[in-house]
């Protein structure tokens, strides 16, 4: 029968899958790629044009303001995280939690291989996209169905890992909610309500390749991306590349944001971010960026946080509501009830806004309400009722579709 063939080759594809995770490379070992080590200081100061102490606060703010990110140096343990035990552990610390999902991801494979009729259907996991390669379809090896809680893949090859925050080290000083980087927040965007949001680590893979250039997110939201290597990687693992004065406010915020530089006509050249162990780079989130390709045999992981203005907890890019992996059986749908206000001037309040999004600072260019969190009106402009969250006054689903059904009868 077709669909027993297809079980079948599904099967056998993700046992395939399972024999291929056990043979990839140990993180930890790497290859024998040499390490970027800087062997004087000038070679640093041509690598790493934009490059700050992590004690003088000041010159790093300078840096911001005028290029929207700045590289601090780690010398001598003068970093923000200290010694190379803390940042040790702290790389120990995010490899076991890559590694806990690894262990969970396979014994979800094997469910899904040996029992088909299960209905566990697994996307490729992005430290297989090089280990795949020539063995199945592009389409069959694309890793950005890979969307959980515990890790996301944005691009091929890639996993965002956003919950390290309740993990030791990183749930105490210095990665939890560092003076330097919550005053660095406070005096970029001129406000004292800078706060920690979340702690993770960005890990590029074998295999993956550039990413289109980009803008983490809009003007209105104000916050430090820092993001920190915590050991040495080869010099070519695949660094993040920056373009100068393109944060908002910046001399060359109107460049597009999806296309390589226009040197041609005179905007900044890409600068690439190469960090040694400890070094730290922050960038604004309006800073014009791309990651660049990983050909090594080594994943590459950096810890990253955020501050924010507020602590606005972050719903622009983060996948709050997508299930999780390591507890499939969690219930991750929003809980936050919509409540609709008649005075409210928002696109949003029709039907949907979330309770709270009016307070200030939260309102696009046209003066419209924008939620305090998107989920509330559904992922990709889904409405809120297919998340079983109803907008009517008495929160009754009954209410709220038999009003639905009285408005469209008399559009028509």
């Amino acid at each position: 029968m077709p669909s027993v063939a297809k079980h079948a080759s599904v099967a056998m594809l993700l046992l395939a899958c399972v024999a291929v995770t056990n043979a990839l490379p140990d993180p930890k070992k790497g290859d024998e790629s040499p390490v970027h080590r800087c062997q004087s200081e000038a070679q640093c100061e041509r690598l790493q044009a934009v490059k700050h102490p992590a004690s003088n606060r000041k010159q790093i703010l300078a840096g911001l303001r005028k290029n929207g990110f700045a590289v601090v140096r780690c010398g001598d343990a003068s970093g923000f995280f200290g010694s190379e035990a803390t940042l040790d552990a702290a790389q120990a610390g995010a490899e076991s939690a890559l590694e806990q999902l690894h262990e969970e991801y396979d014994a979800q494979l094997f469910t899904q291989a040996k029992y088909s009729r299960s209905g566990l259907r697994l996307p490729p996991a992005p430290w297989l996209y090089k280990s795949l390669d020539g063995r199945v379809s592009q389409g069959a090896r694309d890793t950005t169905d890979f969307w959980y809680r515990e890790g996301y893949s944005y691009t091929n090859g890639r996993l965002n890992m956003p919950l390290l925050g309740g993990r030791a080290p990183f749930d105490a000083p210095p990665f939890r909610a560092h003076p330097n980087l919550t005053w660095l927040c406070n005096e970029f965007y001129g406000v004292s309500s800078c706060a920690q949001t979340t702690q993770g680590c960005l890990w590029n893979f074998p295999g993956a390749n550039n990413t289109r250039w980009h803008r983490d997110y809009p003007e209105h939201w104000e916050l430090l991306t820092v993001i920190t290597a915590a050991t040495d990687y080869p010099q070519d693992v695949g660094w993040i590349k920056m373009q100068r004065g393109t944060q908002y406010g910046g001399p060359w915020w109107n460049v597009s944001s999806d296309i390589a530089p226009l040197t041609s006509r005179g905007e900044p050249s890409a600068h690439q971010a190469v960090l040694r162990k400890g070094d730290t780079l922050i960038f604004t989130s309006t800073t014009k960026h791309a990651a660049t390709p990983n050909p090594t045999n080594v994943a590459r992981g950096l810890l990253f946080s955020i501050y924010a203005v507020d602590a606005r907890e972050d719903t622009f890019t983060q996948p709050l509501t997508a299930k999780s992996l390591l507890r499939p059986k969690e219930d991750t749908r929003p809980k936050s009830k919509c409540v609709c206000k008649s005075t409210w001037r928002s696109s949003y309040c029709k039907p949907a806004v979330q309770h709270g999004c009016q307070s200030s600072g939260q309102c696009d260019e046209t003066a419209f309400c924008v939620p305090e969190s998107f989920y509330c009106v559904g992922r990709d402009g889904e409405l809120p009722e297919s998340w079983g969250v109803y907008c009517d006054e008495s929160n009754n689903p009954a209410l709220y579709n038999e009003s639905k059904l009285s408005k469209n009868q008399n559009i028509k």
